[in-house]
Formats: C-alpha cells, structure tokens, sequence
C-alpha cells in the first residue's frame, strides 16, 4: 500500500507538472494562432491593395488606348481617375456640344461605366481671355451641358455626377500663346475611386 501510495503520489506530482506543461503549450499555441490570424489579415489586406492597383493600372491603359492624343490625356492622381478633353471644344461663348464631339463623349462614357459607384465631377476650365467672371460662368455653363449630355446616356443616378465651373482659375498652359490657350479651354472629367 505504501509502495503504490508512493506511486500515486509520484504520478499526482507528475501529472500536475504535465498539466502545467500543457497550460503553457496551450497559451503559445493560442498566441501563435493570434499572430497567424493577423498575417493572414495583413496578407489578405496586401493581396487585395495589389489587386486593386493592379486593376486600376488595368483600367488606366484601357482608358488610356481609347484616347488619341488630340482628344485628350488619361492619368491618376490620388484616387482620382482624371480624363482631361483636349478634343471637346466649344464655338465661342457657347455650350452646345457640337455632333462631332459624340464619338469623344461616347468614349468618356465607356470609362465612367466600368467604375461601378464612383462619384464623377466634370469640370469646365477656360483660358484668360475675356472676363473672369463670365469666363467661370461659362466653364460652369459647359460643364452642365457636358453632365447632362452623359446624365442621358449612362444609367446612372444624377446625384453621383456634379458639374463645376472654374474658369480660367487653374491653367494648365501658357495664355500667353494660342497653343496654350487652346490646352486651357478644357473639360476634365474627374472621377474619385471608391476605397484606397
């Protein structure tokens, strides 16, 4: 009976420093699941941004191979898609969007309906001559001549596309020669991606 008390005892001192072994085991285990959960998110995270750059870029030269150059320019800035209209040219002092333009403005279109959900912002721009003022109200005027036009092709909800006016505030060439008045009198069509 002493001999197998001695045994119990041995075994009870065993099991209880088995028992603490186990504990810790169990602890790392449930740290290591922790930090493997969190690479995994880190991984997934990495693994979606790559996918959505790699989309964008996608997008980019797809937009970018519709234009010709006289037509206009594609870039991203941000998470802004810009497409700025070189070839959507207005007579002077007018908003009406003259027929040989569809072809260009079908084409804007195509890109706004591959970017489900984004908002879209046209943008009017003018060069410097004639009057400031009337020069933002007729950038403000081609812009929404520009919006509605799309807004009756593309099925989608008006709220997401706004028309903005800003004159001759933001020149991209020189007004002080005709080839630089001519990159200014523009129509940018800014559209902001959803997400990063």
């Amino acid at each position: 009976i002493r001999r197998l008390q001695s045994e119990v005892d041995r075994l009870t001192v065993e099991l209880s420093s088995t028992s603490e072994a186990a504990s810790q085991l169990s602890d790392r285990v449930a740290m290591l699941e922790g930090r493997l959960a969190e690479s995994e998110e880190k991984f997934t995270d990495v693994r979606n941004e790559l996918l959505d750059r790699q989309q964008r870029e996608d997008r980019l030269r797809e937009a970018q191979g519709l234009f010709l150059p006289s037509e206009g320019e594609v870039f991203v800035t941000g998470n802004r898609f810009v497409l700025r209209l070189f070839g959507l040219t207005f007579e002077s002092g007018s908003t009406e969007i003259l027929e040989e333009h569809h072809s260009l403005l079908m084409k804007v279109q195509r890109v706004i309906t591959t970017f489900a959900g984004a908002s879209v912002r046209i943008e009017g721009h003018t060069d410097a001559q004639g009057g400031e003022e009337s020069n933002q109200r007729l950038s403000q005027r081609r812009a929404i001549a520009v919006r509605e036009h799309l807004l009756a092709r593309i099925p989608i909800p008006s709220s997401r596309v706004e028309a903005l006016g800003l004159g001759e505030a933001q020149p991209i060439g020189s007004n002080e020669t005709e080839e630089g008045r001519a990159r200014n009198r523009r129509i940018e069509v800014v559209i902001t991606l959803l997400g990063r």
